[in-house]
């Protein structure tokens, strides 16, 4: 039989157990997303005819727009 600080002991190393798998789990599930992320980039980058190429071929170029808007000054962003 448990006393009573023992249960109470043992529900705190779940809660920090349970605490710890959430952890890992969201960590593992945001690295997955990033790396999608940047393989679909890739494949948008390297197949400019697809759907995806042709879409981000768009943002970019309304990027570009909105930085001459905005007046950012970098070099590589100014159309000229």
């Amino acid at each position: 039989m448990q006393t009573k600080a023992a249960r109470m002991s043992l529900k705190s190393v779940s809660r920090s157990h349970d605490a710890n798998i959430a952890g890992v789990v969201l960590v593992t599930f945001l690295v997955i997303l990033i790396a999608a992320l940047l393989a679909w980039i890739v494949y948008a980058y390297r197949n400019p005819n697809s759907q995806s190429g042709i879409w981000l071929i768009q943002v970019h170029s309304a990027f570009r727009v909105c930085c001459l808007l905005f007046s950012w000054k970098t070099d590589k962003l100014l159309i000229e």
